[in-house]
């Protein structure tokens, strides 16, 4: 069964839900792929009053610079704009889909 975040929300707001100190979002493709179905969450996080941090592939990628500017559209307010993440991940994987031939990303790479 897939239950998306705002779901569980709705299901855990009866339920005596606590609000958490941090919403992390991985890799959502929110803006292009997984429009429809991560609609109703990403609304409800640029709603909801407590931080969200989405990462994404790399700084030059369209996708991150749509996903910012459609949470800037529902209202987000960035503490930081997009920047590289330290904490990436540490294994470069291969982009076979990308517009430059051998490219590669690291998982997390930038937030």
């Amino acid at each position: 069964m897939l239950c998306n975040y705002h779901a569980s929300i709705e299901t855990r707001l009866r339920n005596d839900f606590q609000v958490p100190d941090l919403a992390v979002s991985f890799h959502t493709g929110h803006s292009q792929e997984s429009q429809d179905s991560w609609q109703p969450t990403v609304d409800y996080l640029c709603e909801a009053g407590f931080p969200i941090l989405f990462t994404t592939f790399n700084e030059n990628e369209k996708e991150m610079r749509e996903e910012t500017g459609g949470l800037k559209k529902r209202g987000a307010r960035f503490w930081r704009e997009a920047e590289g993440n330290k904490w990436m991940g540490m294994r470069p994987l291969l982009d076979p889909l990308e517009e430059v031939e051998g490219s590669v990303y690291n998982d997390n790479q930038y937030w």
